[in-house]
């Protein structure tokens, strides 16, 4: 049978493997608020549950909310070096500015040289114009 997003949940009873199973579906269907209720709920059932704050960590909105799933997902699992790369990562991104968040965004240096090259054949090719333009007109 294959799992639908309108299996019942017994709610004496929350089994988390369905739960989990039902999130991912929410997920993949796009419905990210359903996927978020349901991991949440099921980390309150079960808090040790490394999977559960694993998925809870793709499907929330707030920084300190991934801040939280990683911490959780080390403190379950110490050996586990992803999540760890990802904490420093989001660790270090926080301890940037505004400004130097910005410039990390920016295009490659060889991209903009580039940029910066057909800006200036665009430039050459409208003044080859306009100077076309002129000789016409003068020997019309």
């Amino acid at each position: 049978m294959v799992a639908s997003r309108e299996t019942v949940i017994h709610p004496n009873k929350p089994d988390i493997t369905q739960m989990l199973r039902l999130a991912r579906i929410a997920a993949t269907e796009g419905d990210l608020d359903s996927a978020n209720q349901l991991l949440k709920r099921a980390a309150l059932i079960d808090p040790a549950n490394e999977q559960v704050w694993m998925m809870l960590l793709y499907v929330v909105e707030t920084v300190e909310d991934r801040r939280t799933c990683l911490l959780n997902i080390i403190a379950i699992n110490p050996d586990n070096e992803s999540a760890k790369s990802m904490l420093a990562q989001l660790e270090e991104e926080a301890a940037l500015s505004d400004e130097q968040r910005q410039e990390r965004r920016q295009k490659p240096l060889s991209s903009r040289l580039l940029d910066i090259l057909l800006w200036a054949i665009e430039i050459v090719v409208i003044l080859l114009l306009i100077g076309l333009a002129i000789v016409l007109i003068a020997y019309a």
